[in-house]
């Protein structure tokens, strides 16, 4: 699972931008950082304004626990467009209900900073743009005129990793995929309940969410292993 996991990475090609993690002492935990700030980029397609390293050395941070800052524009079918400024969390534990509860404690304290969070990419969203039409574009949609807000609604993006809990002794290499596959499957649909409930019970249903699920041999020992790779340059992002 871990190689499938590293080759994964290797798809994700912007977790280069998180370069200044080596300054850090690496709990494992860094690898959802990753994960979740290249999936909004990559996958969600939702353009950084800030990644965690830029969050955590800005001086109007005060405390925040975000993992990124993307914005997203959406599209609806009478050609409409809106924004989103999409809010990173993530856990990486052996359960994932426990994953689940842990990235929720990250959203409601990202929710009571919210106003704070606002502010610094209002204050500081210029600095990641360059060209004149995107400059243009933010002032527009993301610095608010005096006495107004953005041009944008809030929305969480959520990567989840736990423990699959499966043994490959005795499988091929298509068998065990595919018994991935029906596992991940059946964990998402027993935990989607649960997720919808969070959301609702913890007054987040005005917002959007995205979640990402990756399932690991060994969670807890395999968040570490794969960033120590990472950070001695044995897996090449």
């Amino acid at each position: 699972m871990m190689t499938m996991i590293v080759s994964f990475l290797r798809l994700l090609g912007s977790c280069r931008k998180m370069e200044s993690l080596m300054l850090r002492e690496l709990t494992g935990n860094e690898l959802g950082e990753m994960l979740i700030y290249a999936m909004l980029e990559e996958m969600l397609g939702a353009r950084k304004l800030m990644s965690r390293v830029e969050i955590g050395s800005n001086p109007l941070s005060n405390g925040t626990e975000c993992e990124s800052v993307h914005l997203l524009s959406n599209i609806d079918s009478t050609g409409n467009i809106s924004y989103e400024m999409v809010f990173g969390a993530s856990n990486i534990i052996g359960d994932l209900r426990d994953a689940i509860d842990n990235a929720f404690q990250e959203i409601e304290r990202t929710e009571k900073h919210g106003n704070k969070d606002i502010k610094m990419v209002e204050k500081t969203a210029l600095s990641g743009f360059y060209r004149q039409n995107e400059i243009e574009f933010v002032k527009q949609h993301i610095i608010p005129e005096p006495g107004k807000t953005g041009n944008y609604e809030i929305a969480y993006g959520v990567f989840l990793g736990y423990t699959l809990g499966l043994n490959p002794a005795g499988l091929s290499n298509a068998e065990y995929k595919e018994k991935v596959n029906r596992r991940l499957e059946l964990d998402i649909k027993q935990h989607a309940s649960y997720i919808a409930n969070k959301i609702i019970s913890k007054g987040l249903d005005g917002h959007s969410f995205y979640f990402y699920i990756l399932p690991f041999d060994d969670a807890e020992t395999d968040k570490k292993e794969i960033m120590e790779l990472i950070m001695k340059g044995e897996v090449t992002l």
